[in-house]
């Protein structure tokens, strides 16, 4: 599977074959008030005009990333005629300014209503979010957000001005973000773990066959409040249990007497009333569940 990464500024593409190809030009870069015109794709080639995709890579004010995020954020602003203006939330803060920065959990219910997003249920955590989206720039908490899904870890350089922001040392302004961090991974873990599996293993699996939707999960997890990406994954996890967890797929219990056999050629057979049906198939019809016994 082919996948680009963004780190330290530098693109790199990895192709099927596990070739790497690295992008060290710029990517334009964009300032407070103006419009789009210039972009790059994720493998690293120019985009311009109305060519120009939320999927794309824009750098505004010096901070690079792709403008679905900015725009999830606050950072980009989508026209009525389909091109992306630069909001001033990106640009330097007054001094005189005391309106709280909207955090992506507001915008989100006010989009989607009250249930579009997943509360941590940890008052502490909550507040503690808050009180960095009041404080600090909304492309520094982006730039964290990016390095944590990214390279497994929060921007030194991006968390030194997190810090600054709000008056906090560099070590506490890491101990807030590894507690933030700590609530969204348990709760990643309790929804997967929820499908009956061990939340630290499909994990493990999707990192290993599935890069792209784990950094998509965390991603919309933390900006979206949304847990549906890990929900698919375990799906998916579920429909590749014979070779992700031969002993747990051992322990699958077949509902209303339907039994399994595999083929020579490694294709697993369920026999149902209604004939024999691949596993993949049953799996998504809702006739298997497991047990993790």
């Amino acid at each position: 599977m082919s996948e680009t990464i963004i780190s330290n500024g530098q693109m790199t593409h990895r192709d099927e074959t596990g070739g790497e190809t690295k992008f060290t030009g710029e990517t334009p870069n964009a300032t407070t008030g103006q419009r789009i015109t210039q972009a790059r794709t994720t493998t690293g080639s120019p985009r311009s005009g109305s060519d120009i995709t939320d999927n794309d890579i824009v750098k505004v004010n010096g901070m690079e990333g792709r403008i679905k995020d900015m725009l999830r954020v606050g950072l980009v602003t989508k026209n009525h005629d389909g091109s992306f203006t630069i909001t001033d939330k990106s640009g330097p803060r007054p001094a005189s300014s005391q309106a709280p920065q909207q955090q992506p959990q507001q915008a989100q219910q006010q989009a989607g209503g009250e249930d579009a997003a997943e509360a941590l249920g940890d008052a502490a955590v909550e507040a503690t979010i808050t009180e960095v989206a009041e404080a600090a720039q909304p492309g520094d908490v982006l730039a964290c957000i990016s390095s944590y899904v990214n390279d497994g870890d929060f921007s030194d350089a991006a968390l030194s001005r997190v810090a600054n922001q709000m008056n906090l040392t560099p070590e506490e302004a890491r101990d807030r973000a590894n507690t933030i961090r700590g609530a969204f991974e348990a709760q990643a873990r309790s929804v997967v773990e929820q499908s009956g599996f061990d939340g630290q293993e499909v994990f493990n699996w999707a990192w290993q066959h599935h890069p792209n939707l784990m950094k998509d999960a965390m991603r919309n997890h933390v900006t979206q409040r949304s847990t549906k990406g890990y929900k698919d994954i375990a799906a998916k996890y579920l429909e590749n249990l014979d070779k992700a967890n031969p002993e747990v797929f051992k322990n699958a219990v077949i509902n209303n007497g339907i039994t399994a056999k595999r083929l020579s050629n490694g294709t697993i057979l369920l026999k149902t009333p209604q004939g024999e049906v691949e596993w993949k198939t049953a799996v998504r019809n809702g006739w298997v569940k497991v047990s993790r016994q």
